[in-house]
C-alpha cells in the first residue's frame, strides 16, 4: 500500500483552485481522500507536497493536510499490523479503528456453540443500532488478539475471568475501556444462556473498575478567550465562511452545549424567532393597578430571542433551547443564506438525499472533524495547543456555567440530561428569560455583539441584511 498527497487536478473548483486529495495505491487501485481545502496549482509545492506561501491562509491549510495524512498513515498501518486485507474506504473513514469488522469474521454459518467467539459474533448481529455493533465488534477484535479464533465455553469460569482481567491490565486500556469490555463480556455470556447455546452456565464475578472521568473541558480562562475571538474576528471581517469553524463552536455553545450530532440535525424551520420579558405581567392588575403599572412600564425589559424545541438524541430527553439571538445573528446571517426554511441549519446534511442511520453518523462524524481540523488552527492564535473537539464545547458550555454560580438544576435541565423523578416530573423548567441571560451573559463578558464598532455604511447594510433574516427566520419569507 501506498500513501501520497496530491493537487486533485481532475477538479476544478468556483474559485479556480484544485482540491488537496491523500492518495492510497493498492494492488492497481486508488482510492482519494479530500481533506477539505484547496489551492491554485501555481501554488502548489509537488516537491514537497505543500502549498506556497503565496496562496492566502497556507499556514493553516498546510496544517489540515498533515494531520489529515498522519490520520490515515496511522490507520494504514494498524492494519499492516494485523495483517488485515486493505479496506480503502474504512482506512479513510472516521470510525473508531478497533470497531473494523470483515463480514466474512461475523459469518455464523458455521456456528459452533461451543465456541464463546461464535457467540460473540452472534451477539454482534443481533443489535440493529450501528454504534452498539461497533463497540461489540471492538471487543471481539480484543478477544480475538487475546485468546485466537477459538475458546471453549466450558472454560469459562472464575479463573477465566481473573485472567481476563489481568490481560486487561496488561494491555494498559484505561478504566473506561476496560469497563466496556467487562460489559459486553457479561452481555455476551448472558446471550448465550439465554439462546441455550450455555446448557451449564457458570456463576462468576467480574468487578469493574473505579470510575476515570475524561477530561473533555477546557479551562474557563480558554473557554472566554474562545468567545472573545470570536467577537475579534467579527469586528476585523464581518463574513463569517473566513472563520465558519469558530463561528460554529460558539453558535454550539449558544445553542446550550449540543453534541455535535443534536447540534446537525437542527433545520431552520426548527428556529422560533420571538420576543420575551423578564416580567410576565398580570394583565388584569395592569389595567386596574396604576402603582402596578408604573413598576411594570419602569422595570420591565424586552429581549428578542431564538427558541428551538429538540431532543437529545442520547438520552431521547427534552431540551429547550432559548438564545439570545443579537448574540448569534451574524452567525445565522451566514448559516441561512441562500437556503429554504426546510434546510438544515448547518452544511452537514442535504434534505435531498437520504441517510441510513450508519450513514447519517459516519456523516456528521467526517464533517466535525473536518470543521475540527479548521478550527484548531484558529486557536494557535490564542495560545491554545490541545486539540479542541466540537463535543468539548459541551463540557465547556457545562463548566462554564458552574463557574458563572448558574444553579445546577438549572444546568441540568439547559443541557437534558437525566435526573431524578423529582426534578423530572415535579420542578418547572427554566423559563424562557434565565435561558436566555445565561447565553447572554456568556458572550457579554467584555463587550456585546451589537456595540462593536462597524463603519456607518455597513452598519445600514447590515440593518438591512437583519431584517430579510428575521423575515425569513419568522417564516414571512420562503427563501433567504
Amino acid at each position: 500500500m501506498k500513501i501520497g498527497i496530491e493537487l486533485f487536478k481532475g477538479k476544478l473548483l468556483k474559485d479556480n483552485t484544485n482540491p488537496i486529495a491523500i492518495r492510497l495505491t493498492h494492488n492497481g487501485k486508488t482510492k482519494y481522500k479530500f481533506v477539505g481545502v484547496s489551492s491554485k496549482a501555481k501554488n502548489w509545492n509537488s516537491i514537497k507536497k505543500v502549498i506556497s506561501c503565496r496562496e492566502s491562509e497556507y499556514k493553516i491549510k498546510n496544517e489540515i493536510i498533515k494531520r489529515e495524512y498522519n490520520r490515515i498513515a496511522e490507520r494504514l498501518h494498524w492494519f499492516e499490523e494485523n495483517n488485515l486485507e486493505f479496506d480503502f474506504d474504512f482506512i479513510i473513514s472516521n470510525k473508531d479503528i478497533e470497531s473494523y469488522s470483515i463480514e466474512k469474521n461475523n459469518n455464523v454459518s458455521d456456528f459452533d456453540s461451543n465456541n464463546f467467539i461464535d457467540i460473540i459474533k452472534a451477539r454482534i448481529l443481533s443489535y440493529n443500532k450501528v454504534k452498539t455493533r461497533e463497540n461489540y465488534q471492538a471487543f471481539l477484535n480484543v478477544m480475538l488478539k487475546l485468546y485466537g479464533s477459538f475458546i471453549n465455553i466450558n472454560s469459562i469460569n472464575q479463573y477465566f475471568t481473573l485472567e481476563f482481567r489481568n490481560k486487561l491490565d496488561e494491555a494498559n486500556y484505561s478504566a473506561n475501556h476496560k469497563n466496556s469490555l467487562i460489559k459486553c463480556f457479561t452481555s455476551s455470556y448472558k446471550f448465550g444462556v439465554e439462546n441455550r447455546w450455555i446448557t451449564r452456565p457458570y456463576v462468576f464475578s467480574l468487578k469493574k473498575y473505579a470510575h476515570e472521568p475524561t477530561n473533555r473541558d477546557i479551562t474557563f480562562e480558554d473557554f472566554t478567550k474562545i468567545i472573545g475571538l470570536f467577537k475579534k474576528q467579527i469586528q476585523a471581517n464581518f463574513d463569517v465562511k473566513y472563520y465558519e469553524s469558530l463561528a460554529i463552536f460558539c453558535l454550539d455553545i449558544a445553542f446550550q452545549g449540543l453534541a455535535p450530532f443534536d447540534l446537525a440535525s437542527i433545520k431552520i424551520s426548527d428556529l422560533n424567532l420571538c420576543q420575551i420579558s423578564n416580567i410576565d405581567p398580570n394583565f388584569e392588575a395592569k389595567l386596574n393597578d396604576e402603582k402596578y403599572q408604573y413598576n411594570i412600564e419602569n422595570n420591565q425589559e424586552f429581549r428578542e430571542v431564538i427558541k428551538i424545541r429538540t431532543y437529545r438524541s442520547k438520552t431521547n430527553t427534552f431540551v429547550p433551547i432559548c438564545c439570545d439571538y443579537n448574540t448569534i445573528r451574524p452567525i445565522l446571517y451566514y448559516l441561512c443564506k441562500g437556503k429554504t426554511r426546510n434546510d438544515y441549519l448547518v452544511n452537514c446534511f442535504s434534505i435531498n438525499k437520504e441517510y441510513s442511520e450508519k450513514q447519517f453518523h459516519n456523516r456528521c462524524g467526517s464533517y466535525f472533524l473536518q470543521l475540527s481540523n479548521k478550527l484548531n488552527p484558529f486557536l494557535h492564535e490564542i495560545e491554545m495547543s490541545n486539540k479542541v473537539t466540537y463535543y468539548i464545547a459541551r463540557h465547556a458550555f457545562i463548566n462554564a456555567l458552574d463557574k458563572m454560580n448558574i444553579p445546577h438544576d438549572l444546568i441540568r435541565k439547559m443541557v437534558g440530561h437525566k435526573s431524578n423523578t423529582l426534578e423530572k416530573s415535579y420542578i418547572n423548567k427554566p423559563t424562557d428569560w434565565e435561558q436566555s441571560e445565561v447565553i447572554f451573559q456568556i458572550f457579554n463578558q467584555y463587550e456585546t455583539i451589537k456595540n462593536l464598532e462597524l463603519q456607518a455604511k455597513g452598519y445600514r447594510t447590515c440593518n438591512i441584511q437583519w431584517k430579510e433574516l428575521e423575515l425569513f427566520l419568522t417564516g414571512q419569507i420562503p427563501n433567504y
